[in-house]
C-alpha cells in the first residue's frame, strides 16, 4: 500500500512537472461551443477533410457531415455515415466513401455546395466493414479503396477483403476480393513503407488472427509480406492480438515509417499487446524491428484505435490510443524521441475520457497546434511557443491523385529527418486532416522540403518560412501572398514574393509569375507578367492606384511543368490622402469588414443593406452595436479638414449613438444623441456639451453632419443640416496632430446607426458659404492652406504676399496660389487645336468675370482678346485665334 501511494506521488510530480516545463494549458473541450448540439457529433469514426477549400478542416462522422465556419463554429450540412475523404472524379474538391452498408460514393458538387450519392458500388462482404482505405494502388492518377471485410459474431463467419478501382466518373468498380484465408479486418491503413513509389496496405485483423502487410508491385498486385517482414503479430506468449486499429508514422525521425499496431488483449499475458515496429530502412531491407519492450506503454485490455501526430510541435510523432471497456480510459503517450513514452493524459487534460473507437486530429482553427475530436468532443489544442509548418499537397489529377493521398514530405531537422504522409485513413475507420502538420520545436530559421509523389516524382521546394501554412502542386511553387508585407504609398504598393520551386524538374524556358489585382477579393481585373524569374525572391511594384483603398492580390505561375495559383490572397491598404469620399454604394451586401478600408469591432457590427438610404443611392451602412471605422493615417495633415455625412443615430435609454474622429485614445471631435431630449452632445475639450438650441433630432429621420477640425487650433466647429450649431469647440484629447481614424460607434443597442454618403476633405462641401471669421473677404481654409493662418498678410485691399501686384483678394477669387508670383496667370491648360486656334483653360470661380489678354515677345505689351467672360465652377474653357507672328504669350486676368 505504501509502494503504491509513493508511486502515485511520484506520477503526479513528473507531470505536473512536465506541464510547467511545456508551458502548455493542455487541451480543453470547446464542443458546447463548437457545435450547436455537441452529442450530435456522435462517438463513432471520425474524418477531417477541407471539403470545400476554405482552409478550415471539416469533419465526417456517422452522425453527419460538418462544416467548419472559420474554426469558431460547426453546422451539420448533410447525413451518410461513416467514411473517410478522398477526391474521387479529381475535381479538386473532397468527396467520400460510407464503408457501413449499403457502401456509397458521395461526391460534392461546390457549383451548388451539396453533396449527393454517385455510386453504390458492390463489396465483398455482405455485413457492413468497419474501416476503408483511400489510395492510387495501380499507378493511374486516381484514388481506389481497400475495403476490409471483418465478421458475424453469431454465426460466426470471416468476410473477404475488396479493393475497388477508381473508373474517373465517380463510381467504383470490385476489382480484387481476399481469396484463401480470410481473416477479420478491423482497420485498413496504406503507406508505401519501403518507398518504392507504390502504396502498400497494412489490414489489423481481429479474432487472435495475424495481421496483414500487403507489398505492392505498383501495378496494384499484391503480395502478404507481414510475416517476412516481422509486422504479422507475436504468438510467442500464446496468441495473436485482436488487432482493432494501425497507424503509420517516423517515430524516431530517420525518415522511414514506423508502424504502430494497436492490439486489444484478454488476461492473462498470453495474447499479444500493442507493438511498436521500427523501419529499419534501405540498409536493413525496409524490415522491421520490435521496440516494444522498453516503450513504457501501460496496458489495458480494451486498447482499440491508434493515431500519431505531433501534438506539442516539439517534432516528434506522439500516440493517441483509444479504449472500448469501461473502468479502460483513452491515453495520450508523448514522445520522448528514444524510443519511450510518457503517459502525459492528466497532464495535457484528457484524462477520464470514456470508451470509444473515434481518434482524429486536425488544426481546426488555423493557429498552428493539432485538435482532437474523441468520444464526440472536440478538443481544441491550448498550443505553446514552439513553431510549426503545415502543407496542403495536390496533385495534378493526371499522373497525380488531386487529393494527393500517398504523397510524402520529408524536412530536414536538427539533424533528423522529419516524414509525414497524406493519409487516405488511419486507426479503425478514422482519418486525419489530409494538410500535414510538422512540428519544429524552437527552429525559428525557414526550412527546405522534399516531397515524394505518388508516381514516384520527387520536388523540391525552398525556404519555406515557418508558423505559415502552403498550398503545394507539382508545378512551381510560390510563398503565399499573405507572408511578405507590402511596401505602400497612397497610389502604388510593392509586392514581394519567392519562387521556392520550379516543380518536379528543371524548367525549360524559364518561369513567369503572374500578379493579379483588384479592389475586390472576387474579382482581381488587373494582371501583369514577369517573366524568367529565378528561384528565390522577386517582387513587382503597382503604380496608379486610388488612395484609401483596399487592395487584394495574388501571384501566379507557369512553366514548363505547370501552373500554381496561390489559393491566399493578400491585401493592403493604400495611404489615405482626402479628399476620401464613401457612398457605400460599390460594397457588397454584407459585413463591411475588409472592403474599401472599412473595419468594425463585433462580427456584423457593420453590414451594408439596401432598403434604408439617402438620396437615393442604392445603398447605406448600417452600424450595429460596436464600432465602424476606417483608418486613413494621413501624414503631414492639413491644416482644415471637413467632414460631411448623412446619419441617422439611434437614440436608447442607456447609451449614446456616437461618432468618433481620431479613434477613441486620440479623439479630435466626438458627437452624440442625448437619449431622452434627442438634442446633440458635443465634446468641448473633456466637457460634454448639450446643443439645445436648436430643433430636437427626430428618431428614425436623416440628419446631415458636418464638421471642420482646425489642426492649428485644435478647435472644431459642427453643423448640423447646413446650420451652424457649435464653433470653437476644444478636441477632445489635445495631442491629436494627425487623421488616424473615422470612427462610428453605436453603443449598446442592437437597433442600427445608419451611414451613408461620407465625404472627408480639405475642401468645405460644395453647397456651404464660405467660411470669413476674420472679415478680411478670403476664405479662412484658404488663408489657413496657403499662409498657415487667419492673420497673415492676406486680406485687404491691397495685401498682395507674393508681390506680383495681384492682390491676394484677387488671387483667391480667381483660385490661383497667392505665394507664387507666376500662378496670377491661372493657365491650367493650352490645347492647339489647328494652326489657326487654341483651347486655354483655367481655374475659376463661379460669378466672376475675366479677361483674357495677349503679347507678343518682339514688340511686347499686353492687349485684350476676350473681355467680360463669366467664369464657371472650378475651371473656365474658351477659344481663342492664333496670331500669325510668333511667339505670343496669353493670361487671365480677374476683372474686379
Amino acid at each position: 500500500m505504501k509502494k503504491h501511494i509513493k508511486t502515485s506521488a511520484s506520477l503526479l510530480a513528473s507531470l505536473l512537472a512536465f506541464s510547467a516545463v511545456s508551458g502548455r494549458a493542455g487541451f480543453v473541450d470547446r464542443t458546447a461551443e463548437l457545435v450547436p448540439d455537441g452529442s450530435a457529433l456522435g462517438s463513432a469514426d471520425a474524418s477531417w477533410g477541407d471539403y470545400n477549400r476554405d482552409g478550415y478542416p471539416d469533419l465526417n462522422t456517422a452522425n453527419g457531415v460538418w462544416r467548419n465556419h472559420g474554426g469558431t463554429n460547426f453546422t451539420k450540412v448533410a447525413q451518410y455515415g461513416p467514411g473517410p475523404w478522398g477526391d474521387v472524379n479529381n475535381d479538386g474538391y473532397l468527396d467520400l466513401f460510407r464503408y457501413s452498408l449499403p457502401c456509397q460514393i458521395v461526391l460534392y458538387y461546390p457549383e451548388t455546395d451539396t453533396f449527393a450519392v454517385s455510386d453504390e458500388p458492390e463489396v465483398a462482404t455482405p455485413k457492413s466493414p468497419r474501416a476503408a482505405c483511400w489510395a492510387d494502388f495501380n499507378g493511374n492518377g486516381l484514388i481506389d479503396l481497400y475495403v476490409g471485410g471483418y465478421e458475424t459474431w453469431d454465426p460466426a463467419a470471416s468476410y473477404p477483403d475488396s479493393i475497388l478501382t477508381n473508373c474517373s466518373d465517380g463510381t467504383m468498380v470490385m476489382a480484387w476480393e481476399q481469396t484463401g484465408t480470410i481473416r477479420r479486418a478491423r482497420g485498413v491503413t496504406a503507406c508505401d513503407f519501403d518507398e518504392d513509389g507504390d502504396m502498400d496496405i497494412y489490414v489489423s485483423n481481429y479474432r487472435l488472427q495475424p495481421n496483414i502487410l500487403w507489398k505492392n508491385d505498383g501495378t496494384g498486385v499484391f503480395t502478404d509480406v507481414a510475416k517476412a517482414y516481422g509486422v504479422d503479430g507475436d504468438k510467442d506468449q500464446g496468441a495473436y492480438g485482436h488487432t482493432i486499429g494501425s497507424a503509420w508514422g517516423d517515430l524516431d525521425n530517420d525518415g522511414h515509417f514506423d508502424l504502430f499496431v494497436g492490439n486489444f488483449s484478454h488476461p492473462p499475458a498470453y495474447q499479444d499487446r500493442p507493438k511498436f515496429y521500427r523501419n529499419l530502412g534501405p540498409d536493413g531491407d525496409y524490415h522491421f524491428e520490435d521496440k516494444s519492450a522498453g516503450a513504457g506503454l501501460a496496458w489495458q485490455e480494451s486498447y482499440a484505435s491508434p493515431t500519431l501526430i505531433d501534438y506539442d510541435n516539439d517534432g516528434y510523432l506522439d500516440l493517441y490510443f483509444t479504449t472500448v471497456y469501461d473502468g479502460d480510459h483513452p491515453v495520450l503517450y508523448r514522445n520522448n524521441g528514444d524510443w519511450t513514452f510518457t503517459d502525459v493524459t492528466a497532464a495535457e487534460g484528457l484524462a477520464g475520457l470514456g470508451k470509444t473507437y473515434q481518434a482524429a486530429w486536425a488544426d481546426l482553427n488555423n493557429d498552428g497546434f493539432l485538435d482532437l475530436i474523441t468520444g464526440g468532443k472536440l478538443f481544441i489544442n491550448s498550443g505553446n511557443k514552439n513553431h510549426w509548418i503545415q502543407i496542403t499537397l495536390e496533385g495534378d489529377g493526371t499522373d497525380i491523385n488531386r487529393a494527393a493521398i500517398g504523397a510524402q514530405v520529408r524536412i530536414g531537422w536538427k539533424g533528423m529527418v522529419l516524414t509525414r504522409q497524406v493519409e487516405g485513413g488511419t486507426g479503425e475507420g478514422n482519418q486525419n486532416d489530409l494538410r500535414l502538420h510538422f512540428g519544429l520545436g524552437d527552429q525559428t530559421d525557414p526550412v527546405t522540403i522534399e516531397i515524394a509523389w505518388p508516381n514516384g516524382v520527387k520536388q523540391t521546394v525552398h525556404n519555406l518560412a515557418v508558423d505559415q501554412f502552403y498550398h503545394i502542386t507539382p508545378g512551381p511553387v510560390l510563398t503565399t501572398t499573405a507572408e511578405e508585407t507590402p511596401s505602400v504609398t497612397d497610389r502604388t504598393a510593392l509586392l514581394k514574393g519567392a519562387l521556392l520551386s520550379e516543380g518536379t524538374a528543371p524548367a525549360p524556358g524559364g518561369t513567369e509569375v503572374c500578379v493579379q489585382w483588384g479592389s475586390s477579393p472576387d474579382e482581381l481585373s488587373s494582371q501583369a507578367w514577369i517573366e524568367n524569374v529565378e528561384l528565390g525572391a522577386f517582387s513587382y511594384l503597382l503604380t496608379d492606384l486610388l488612395p484609401n483603398t483596399r487592395y487584394y492580390y495574388r501571384f501566379c505561375t507557369t512553366n514548363a511543368n505547370g501552373q500554381y495559383t496561390s489559393t491566399a490572397l493578400g491585401n493592403f491598404m493604400t495611404t489615405g490622402t482626402l479628399p476620401f469620399q464613401e457612398t457605400f454604394d460599390p460594397l457588397t451586401i454584407g459585413s463591411i469588414d475588409g472592403q474599401n478600408g472599412w473595419c468594425s469591432s463585433e462580427a456584423n457590427a457593420a453590414l451594408v443593406q439596401s432598403e434604408i438610404t439617402y438620396g437615393g443611392s442604392s445603398k447605406a451602412c448600417f452600424v450595429q452595436r460596436g464600432h465602424l471605422w476606417h483608418d486613413f493615417v494621413v501624414p503631414d495633415t492639413p491644416p482644415i479638414v471637413w467632414n460631411d455625412f448623412w446619419i441617422i443615430p439611434q437614440q436608447t435609454e442607456d447609451s449614446n449613438a456616437s461618432l468618433l474622429i481620431e479613434g477613441d485614445e486620440n479623439t479630435a471631435a466626438l458627437v452624440c444623441v442625448e437619449a431622452e431630449g434627442g438634442y446633440l452632445n458635443v465634446m468641448d475639450g473633456q466637457v460634454p456639451r448639450l446643443l439645445d438650441t436648436h430643433l430636437p433630432i427626430q428618431p428614425g429621420q436623416w440628419m446631415r453632419l458636418t464638421l471642420r477640425l482646425n489642426y492649428l487650433s485644435k478647435t472644431w466647429d459642427i453643423w448640423l443640416n447646413e446650420i451652424l450649431v457649435a464653433k470653437n469647440l476644444a478636441f477632445f484629447s489635445p495631442t491629436a496632430a494627425t487623421i488616424h481614424q473615422f470612427v462610428v460607434k453605436n453603443g449598446f443597442t442592437t437597433d442600427p446607426a445608419i451611414l451613408d454618403d461620407f465625404t472627408l476633405s480639405t475642401v468645405r462641401p460644395e453647397d456651404f458659404a464660405m467660411v470669413d471669421r476674420d472679415d478680411d473677404g478670403l476664405d479662412d481654409d484658404w488663408e489657413y492652406f496657403y499662409f498657415g493662418s487667419l492673420t497673415a498678410t492676406g486680406g485687404g485691399e491691397s495685401e498682395d504676399w507674393d508681390n506680383d501686384g495681384f492682390p491676394d483678394r484677387f488671387e483667391f477669387r480667381a483660385g490661383t496660389d497667392p505665394t507664387d508670383p507666376d500662378s496670377f496667370l491661372g493657365i491650367s491648360r493650352f490645347i492647339q487645336h489647328s494652326p489657326s486656334h487654341a483651347m486655354l483653360e483655367w481655374r475659376s470661380v463661379e460669378g466672376k468675370r475675366y479677361a483674357i489678354q495677349k503679347a507678343h515677345a518682339l514688340t511686347g505689351g499686353w492687349e485684350s482678346v476676350y473681355c467680360d467672360l463669366p467664369g464657371e465652377p472650378f475651371f473656365s474653357q474658351e477659344t481663342i485665334p492664333l496670331p500669325d507672328e510668333s511667339p505670343v504669350f496669353f493670361r487671365v486676368l480677374l476683372l474686379d
